[in-house]
């Protein structure tokens, strides 16, 4: 399917601002530690991931939150920046480099297209990174669950070493509820870089006790990176878009334009991908 973007809507919905945005987020991994990451747009906030590192030998996992530059606020917040007052995500893909030395490259790598929730036994930043895998509120049970899925793609790092990096191919987040894909939320601020945070964000992702379950207009990535025995240097590339509407008088809102409507007959895309070249223009 040819990429498109701006994305078409299924009926006319309006004017907003289509914006595309890039951003990169360096890793580091050692034979001391393994990352479980989540990736994915909720169309309400900048996040755009979150990850849990354990150390060997320690029991608590330390979390962290992942925001887009430049949109990182609410226009419903106040203050002296402007931000939208609302938005939804447009598409998402991500892919990742491995920049180590050829000598020194090893370990591998797991993706996971998260087209359901995770079903967890407790808040993810909770789960202990000690306990066997037989415990369902173990780090360990997450990634034998994960690394048991259907659809899970687990790879080399040694393959994307040994590739151009035009060659590695993106990972594509695809529509699960066109209404929702399609609908505007309120703009709100983005989550904190802790543990609340995180765990905050993964409800996009999965689901624990006494967690309501809501609808999902896009799919999010599990990404999971096992200990090396050898440090690799890695660094994951994001593409992202939305559409955004600002304040009335507002530059933003002076750069509004009618969201495209797919053509009669025509199908609408159902796993979108950024232009080669987007101009934040």
């Amino acid at each position: 399917m040819t990429p498109m973007w701006p994305v078409p809507v299924s009926s006319r919905s309006g004017v907003a601002t289509p914006y595309p945005q890039k951003t990169t987020l360096d890793i580091t991994t050692d034979p001391n530690k393994d990352m479980l990451f989540f990736l994915g747009l909720d169309g309400q906030t900048a996040t755009y991931g979150c990850s849990y590192t354990r150390t060997a030998g320690t029991a608590a996992l330390t979390p962290d939150t992942y925001t887009l530059p430049c949109i990182d606020g609410s226009g419903f917040s106040g203050g002296t920046t402007l931000y939208p007052t609302s938005g939804r995500a447009m598409t998402f893909e991500f892919k990742l480099i491995n920049s180590t030395p050829l000598v020194n490259v090893g370990g591998r790598v797991y993706f996971l297209r998260l087209d359901q929730r995770l079903s967890l036994a407790a808040a993810p930043s909770t789960l202990s990174g000690t306990a066997a895998d037989t415990d369902p509120a173990s780090f360990d049970a997450l990634i034998r669950t994960i690394k048991q899925a259907q659809h899970i793609e687990a790879h080399s790092l040694s393959e994307y070493a040994n590739r151009k990096e035009k060659d590695i191919p993106f990972q594509v987040a695809h529509v699960i509820d066109r209404v929702v894909y399609d609908t505007f939320e309120a703009w709100t601020p983005p989550h904190p870089d802790t543990a609340a945070g995180a765990d905050a964000y993964m409800k996009e992702h999965a689901m624990w006790v006494n967690q309501a379950g809501t609808k999902r207009g896009m799919t999010g990535y599990a990404m999971y990176l096992p200990r090396t025995t050898t440090a690799q240097s890695l660094t994951l590339i994001i593409h992202a878009s939305h559409y955004f509407r600002w304040p009335l008088t507002s530059i933003g809102a002076a750069l509004h334009k009618e969201i495209p409507v797919a053509k009669e007959g025509s199908k609408l895309p159902d796993k979108p991908t950024m232009p080669k070249e987007a101009s934040l223009v």
